[in-house]
């Protein structure tokens, strides 16, 4: 069949083949050029977004500690101060005494677990986070000496970083 068709048909079917051959190269290549260059830029957009993230919450950390560090408690109600602070709750510990924001802990299981948390402390502790409720909390502790300090716990969903605007 070959042999029977012109020259011309033959050149011209030579033509179109190359060019739809290069038409479909092109989009091939142009597909994975540009998918990988969106991918590449994505991954750099969210690793320099992720960097943010952790210095801020870095940030955010090293301010809460600032702040429970250079608090005074002693003469203030320890309501009126967790709320300034937007503190979830305080916990100071004074001659083996505990008392929280919302007064005298009497639970004996519950103020020893206190009292343990202040003296496994060798100065001021940032504890892992928890829930309690439902709600991301982290606690502060500040040992002040002879089995005295505070606790801070600090409620995840109203710091900057993770709260909604």
């Amino acid at each position: 069949m070959a042999n029977k068709l012109s020259f011309k048909v033959k050149i011209l079917s030579t033509l179109v083949l190359i060019f739809i051959t290069t038409i479909f190269t092109s989009f091939l290549s142009a597909n994975y050029y540009v998918s990988s260059y969106i991918l590449e830029n994505e991954e750099r957009n969210i690793n320099v977004l992720m960097g943010l993230v952790d210095a801020q919450t870095t940030e955010n950390f090293n301010s809460w500690i600032l702040l429970t560090e250079s608090l005074r408690l002693e003469g203030n109600p320890l309501i009126k101060t967790t709320k300034n602070s937007e503190s979830a709750s305080i916990i100071r510990i004074i001659n083996n005494e505990v008392t929280s924001d919302k007064g005298p802990i009497p639970d004996v299981r519950q103020a020893k677990k206190v009292r343990e948390q202040l003296t496994q402390a060798t100065g001021t502790e940032l504890s892992n986070i928890f829930y309690q409720n439902k709600t991301p909390l982290l606690s502060i502790t500040i040992p002040k000496g002879l089995g005295n300090g505070n606790i801070f716990y600090i409620d995840l969903t109203k710091t900057p970083i993770t709260s909604k605007p």
